[in-house]
């Protein structure tokens, strides 16, 4: 099975869950002030997609899609 590594992400709070996704260009960092106003009341998760800010490059064989973003963060 070709593994892909697992993207870098931020955590904060606790309470109902957020995914900040952040657009291309930029990185996860571009959410830490609304994690800061979030985290008392929720579990904030804000994730580097892979290529951008601390996540690696995607190096697996296969294609990078949409349900291979959505596998790696339900393995989390």
């Amino acid at each position: 099975m070709d593994i892909a590594p697992l993207p870098f992400y931020r955590e904060a709070g606790g309470g109902p869950t957020v995914i900040c996704l952040h657009a291309s260009g930029s990185s996860s960092r571009q959410w830490l002030p609304l994690m800061e106003y979030l985290e008392p009341r929720y579990h904030v998760l804000a994730v580097d997609t892979w290529g951008s800010g601390k996540s690696p490059a995607w190096r697996a064989k296969r294609p990078l899609t949409l349900c291979s973003r959505a596998r790696t963060r339900r393995a989390r």
